[in-house]
């Protein structure tokens, strides 16, 4: 077994093709945050891009850490998540937290504070639906879909911030990240009697040999213009869009809002996997 890191994202794409594609969804973020980052000046920043490889040298899992973020896991062998434990003490012993399938999460903690010598305390833990999506159920919608254009910044920013701070995501290099979803044509507004009531956007559309897989998210209405069906119509909007590129849909959702996840059940979107996200102090 062996925990090797890829120099930069580009090559981590390349040498990860296949076992991505043999799990797309619950390795997407891992890909997408890849693709959005290869050939940036931010690619260039302190990340780890790691390969996990059995006893045949085949890589079978996969992790990433990038910047101020924790460490996403992807499902692997309890055998080979000991090795892992062992490489990211090592190599990146003040992460600042780690997230990826919750028995996995779990086990890795157990693991990581019993053999660190000086760990971080838990600051918090978030619980993280996966949904899929195959068939969308259109609601009859009221309003119309807007792509965001850079006279949308400011207004894009404000309530990005809103939702980072609502779902308590570290929010590192959040002005980047919305200049370029509008640049790329990935963030969007349902507009209604000329207003904007509701943002969705989606991350960087990840290909594979099985197709592409797009990734909705983030999702974010005001709170005063909550329970009107705005963020329905907005991701349904943008979900048909995507579907007809074609590409394969995804979310993440708060596994403790069951108003966020009965709005994706009654659009189509059905669980695939249940995350933690835990941050350290």
């Amino acid at each position: 077994m062996t925990i090797i890191r890829a120099a930069n994202p580009q090559d981590f794409l390349h040498r990860t093709l296949e076992v991505r594609s043999l799990d797309p969804f619950r390795t997407n973020l891992i890909g997408s945050v890849a693709t959005s980052i290869s050939g940036t000046e931010r690619d260039t920043d302190a990340c780890f891009w790691w390969l996990v490889q059995n006893d045949q040298d085949k890589t079978v899992s996969l992790m990433m850490r990038t910047h101020a973020h924790p460490l996403v896991l992807t499902p692997m062998s309890p055998e080979l998540l000991s090795e892992a434990v062992n490489a990211v003490i090592a190599a990146d012993p003040q992460l600042p937290g780690v997230s990826g399938p919750k028995e996995l999460v779990a086990e890795f903690l157990r693991l990581f504070f019993q053999r660190h010598p000086n760990p971080r305390p838990i600051k918090s833990t978030r619980g993280e639906l996966i949904y899929t999506l195959s068939v969308l159920h259109e609601p009859k919608y009221d309003g119309e879909l807007f792509t965001a254009t850079s006279a949308e910044y400011e207004l894009a920013l404000e309530w990005m911030m809103a939702f980072g701070v609502e779902a308590e995501l570290i929010m590192d290099g959040v002005e980047e990240s919305v200049a370029k979803k509008i640049e790329n044509g990935e963030l969007f507004f349902w507009r209604h009697e000329g207003r904007f009531v509701s943002m969705v956007g989606h991350a960087a559309i990840v290909a594979g040999p099985t197709g592409n897989v797009a990734r909705i998210g983030p999702v974010y209405t005001p709170p005063e213009l909550r329970g009107k069906g705005f963020a329905s119509y907005c991701t349904a909007a943008v979900s048909k869009i995507l579907l007809e590129l074609p590409a394969q849909l995804m979310l993440y959702t708060d596994a403790s809002n069951p108003t966020s996840n009965g709005i994706y059940i009654k659009l189509g979107y059905r669980l695939l996997d249940e995350n933690s996200s835990v941050l350290f102090l």
